[in-house]
This record gives structure tokens, C-alpha cells and sequence, in this order.
């Protein structure tokens, strides 16, 4: 859509004012409690791009998070930016050794009590691979909210999009990317659940660690 549908709908859904029925949450209301969501005092907003992206990819939500709430702590991941050909696993183990740096980092760790990961395509799955590694261990009960834009969770074996899929078999036997490999579900021979995507979905450290998930997409994803 154009930039003005796009500020519409996120708008629509951040906002906390914002009535919603039974059935809806508003984005706001998962980022944390009543006293600090004006502010996000105590909130670090993670955010990892997709294939071949970079930092700046997810900037514009980085910015609405950072004008809603202005006390939040911005983190836009760069440690893949050069790596999202190899395997999901080893980039979200450069997700995790980040965000692990960037909270040890800080005067006072402890100031963080909520942690939500923002994921874009691949990037979706980078998140879930590092909030099970080692390092992230100690803010697992610090995550508050994980937000999929777009997010393959699935794999793209059963993508809609013909040209795309045809355009993603050439470019990945040309590039031999591992990670392409992985999403296409051709990781494991003939076999889908002996896969990365599958072995990924199995892993006590999952998508329940988050007190709220957020799916975005749409029907060509």
C-alpha cells in the first residue's frame, strides 16, 4: 500500500486510546502495563530485518514505537546485515549475542523489564532461533511481546506467489543459501519435519515465552 495507508493501520493499532471489540488487541496494549505504556519506561523494542535487509528496514515502526513512547530503548539489530545467506540458527545466535551486549551494556540492566522483538519475513525466525540461545536466558521472563511483519513461519514451500518461488529455487541454487534452503523446507531431503523450519517449532523455548504475539501479513505471504 502507499506510506499513508501504511501510517493508517499501524496507527489504528498502536494507539491505546483506541477502543477495540472483544475479539481485537491493540499493539499498544501488549508493550506493557498501564503505568509505564505512555512513557515505555522500562521497555526495549528489538528489531531484525529480513533477507538480504539491513537496520534500517523497519525504521518507520522504529520511529512510531520511539514518538508513542519516547523513554523506550530503540535496538535495530545490525549484527546480520552481511549473514542472512547462512543458516537461521547461526544468525539468531548473532540476534541474541547483540542484544545480549546491548543489555549488559547498559549502567543498569535491570532497568529493562519488557522486551518485545519486531521480525520482518526471515527475520521472524532469526528472533525465535536467538531467544532460545544461552545468552538470552536470563531476560526470558522479560519478553513481553513479539510482533511477525510478513513472518514465514511456515516456510515458503506452500507460497502462492509462482514467480517468486521460481525467482527464490534459482537464486537459491545460485547463492547456495543456507538459509533459503532452510525456508523452502529442501534442508532435509524429502522429509519437511526433519528440517530446520520444524526442529525450529519444537523447541521449549518458543513463541509461549512472549506474553502476547502479533501476526501481520497478508494472503500473498
Amino acid at each position: 500500500g502507499t506510506p499513508e495507508t501504511q501510517h493508517m493501520i499501524f496507527e489504528e493499532v498502536y494507539r491505546s486510546e483506541q477502543a477495540v471489540s472483544e475479539d481485537e488487541i491493540s499493539v499498544a496494549s501488549t508493550l506493557g502495563d498501564n503505568a509505564s505504556r505512555e512513557t515505555g519506561d522500562g521497555l526495549l523494542a528489538v528489531f531484525c530485518h529480513g533477507f538480504q535487509g539491513n537496520q534500517y528496514d523497519l525504521r518507520y515502526f522504529r520511529n512510531r514505537i520511539g514518538i508513542g513512547y519516547p523513554r523506550a530503548r530503540l535496538l535495530c539489530c545490525s549484527s546480520v546485515e552481511d549473514n542472512t545467506h547462512r543458516p537461521i540458527e547461526e544468525q539468531g545466535s548473532l540476534i541474541a549475542e547483540e542484544v545480549s551486549r546491548y543489555i549488559s551494556g547498559m549502567d543498569d540492566p535491570s532497568t529493562v523489564r519488557r522486551i518485545v522483538f519486531v521480525g520482518h519475513s526471515l527475520g521472524t525466525l532469526v528472533i525465535r532461533a536467538a531467544i532460545s540461545m544461552p545468552c538470552m536466558e536470563p531476560y526470558i521472563d522479560r519478553l513481553q511481546t513479539f510482533i511477525s511483519l510478513g513472518g514465514t513461519h511456515l516456510g515458503y514451500t506452500f507460497g502462492n506467489n509462482n514467480i517468486l518461488s521460481s525467482a527464490m529455487w534459482i537464486y537459491q541454487r545460485w547463492t547456495k543459501s543456507d538459509s533459503l534452503s532452510q525456508l523452502n523446507l529442501k534442508d532435509s531431503g524429502s522429509d519437511p519435519k526433519k528440517g530446520y523450519v520444524h526442529s525450529l517449532a519444537q523447541r521449549p523455548v518458543g513463541l509461549s515465552a512472549f506474553k502476547h504475539v502479533v501476526l501481520v501479513a497478508s494472503g500473498q505471504d
